[in-house]
């Protein structure tokens, strides 16, 4: 998992739910799931999360070489 996620997961929450930001990098081998990160939340720290209400949604793509992250965008 350390080698997907290059970024600390952070988040923020209404009182209601849960939102967090991960960089997740795909290698050759694939990529970790957000579905993955939700589960480490709730089975290893116990956060009383609902996995079956997880929603996930890509916010921006990047290109990793020599360890810099640049957006495909810019």
């Amino acid at each position: 998992m350390k080698e997907h996620v290059i970024a600390p997961v952070t988040g923020r929450t209404d009182g209601e739910n849960l939102e967090l930001t991960a960089g997740i990098y795909q290698t050759e081998e694939g990529a970790v799931k957000p579905a993955q990160i939700w589960e480490i939340l709730a089975d290893t720290f116990a956060f009383p999360i609902n996995k079956e209400l997880m929603l996930a949604r890509r916010i921006a793509l990047w290109h990793r070489q020599d360890g810099v992250n640049t957006s495909l965008f810019e």
